[in-house]
């Protein structure tokens, strides 16, 4: 009776132990995907902030232009 009630604290030790290395392993890789998420997020507004600033250039660039030839 001894030994199984030593085999039964022992694989509830066990049984706590992995349960709790997944519980780790869970959040680890959620963290990694929030992570993931938002690299891929920032890289999509950085592609739209570049064409965005681009048009921005250009249209300011003819007004300048507009702007000199009216001055002239």
């Amino acid at each position: 009776m001894l030994t199984i009630s030593k085999n039964l604290s022992q694989n509830l030790k066990m049984w706590e132990l992995t349960q709790k290395f997944n519980n780790i392993r869970i959040t680890e890789g959620s963290q990694i995907t929030k992570g993931d998420g938002f690299c891929r997020n920032y890289c999509v507004l950085l592609k739209i902030s570049k064409k965005l600033l681009s048009k921005f250039f250009k249209v300011l660039r003819q007004v300048l232009i507009w702007r000199t030839q009216a001055e002239q």
